[in-house]
This record gives structure tokens, C-alpha cells and sequence, in this order.
């Protein structure tokens, strides 16, 4: 096995994302249908924001899901932070203030048909049916989060023909090292 990693720049987030990405290539069948996942959203780095950086899945994370189609036991992640923390405060809990930590969230091991699109009005969600595979990678001040996430959206591919090539090596190699540590910023 190889050395760890402690993540402390965005090149070293880009790797990790990177390995996301390649294990959400590899859950779909076609070229097509990575293709569309990719534009809905499924691209590799997925967040949960938090209030507590130490305990971050509280029972208020364990969510419903819109008009009662999911009930407790399932949480929801983005793909898209800047977004979704833009348009989500919780005013029962915080008094409108917006969490002030972000996850990064592993979803390497999540089978494709246990999480999917979620449309409660918080911007690009996913909901993750009996999260027990999910990872918990990091849990970071939004600041740090928002930064490294910018630095993905630069490095990730960008047209069809970026795709294509990615879906083809994510295919072809699987990468089996194990994922590198990450270094909590607080």
C-alpha cells in the first residue's frame, strides 16, 4: 500500500475528487449515461454542511425528503456547496444562521440506485437511501470548503470530449490505492 496523504492543497482535493468522479464513471453503463450524470450533478466531490464540526450528523441531518417521499434514515449531500449553502439556513435550529462547516463526502461505495436527485428548493441535492456507505473524508470551515471546491470545478472535465476520455480511463484503470487521509482544517 501506498504512503497517506494529508490533503492541504487543491491539487490534493483534485485527486481525491478525481477518484470520486472515476467511481461515479464506473457505476454507469454507458458513455451516455455517465454523461447525463455528469451534467445532473454527480461529478465526483459531494458536501454535507454542518453546525458542529465534531458531530455533523445530527438527527436533524437524517432528513425527509420533499413532500414525504423519504423519511429518517437517509441524508442529502451536494455536489454544487456554493449553491446549496447560499440557499439553506435552518431558522429552528440556528436562528437563521447558515452552518458554518462542510463535510467531504466519500460516495465511491454508494450503489448508483441508492442515492438520487432530490428537489426540496435547497439548490443541487442528492438523497442517499441508508447512508451506511457513505465516508465522512473531512470536515472543513465553509471558507476552506468553498475554495477547494472552485478548485475542482476548474480541473474537472469540461466538454464532451474531456468526458468521453475520462469515462474511457475510469474504465479501463481502476485505482485501488487506498484514499489518502485528509487534515481537518478548523
Amino acid at each position: 500500500m501506498g504512503t497517506e496523504q494529508v490533503i492541504t492543497t487543491p491539487d490534493d482535493l483534485v485527486r481525491v475528487a478525481r477518484r470520486g468522479l472515476s467511481a461515479d464513471a464506473r457505476k454507469c453503463e454507458t458513455f451516455e449515461e455517465f454523461e447525463s450524470a455528469f451534467w445532473q450533478g454527480k461529478r465526483g466531490l459531494y458536501w454535507h454542511v454542518a453546525y458542529n464540526p465534531e458531530s455533523f450528523m445530527g438527527p436533524r441531518d437524517m432528513v425527509s425528503v420533499g413532500g414525504g417521499g423519504r423519511t429518517a434514515g437517509g441524508i442529502v449531500v451536494t455536489s454544487d456547496l456554493a449553491h446549496w449553502i447560499a440557499s439553506y439556513t435552518d431558522p429552528d435550529e440556528t436562528g437563521g444562521r447558515p452552518r458554518g462547516h462542510a463535510a467531504i463526502i466519500d460516495m465511491s461505495a454508494v450503489g448508483k440506485r441508492d442515492y438520487y436527485q432530490a428537489d426540496r428548493g435547497f439548490g443541487n441535492e442528492f438523497f442517499i437511501d441508508g447512508p451506511t456507505m457513505v465516508q465522512v473524508l473531512a470536515v472543513l470551515p465553509i471558507d476552506a470548503a468553498l475554495y477547494l471546491e472552485r478548485a475542482w470545478a476548474a480541473a474537472q472535465p469540461q466538454g464532451h470530449q474531456e468526458l468521453m476520455k475520462f469515462y474511457r480511463q475510469a474504465h479501463a484503470v481502476v485505482d485501488t490505492q487506498p484514499l489518502p487521509a485528509l487534515k481537518n482544517l478548523r
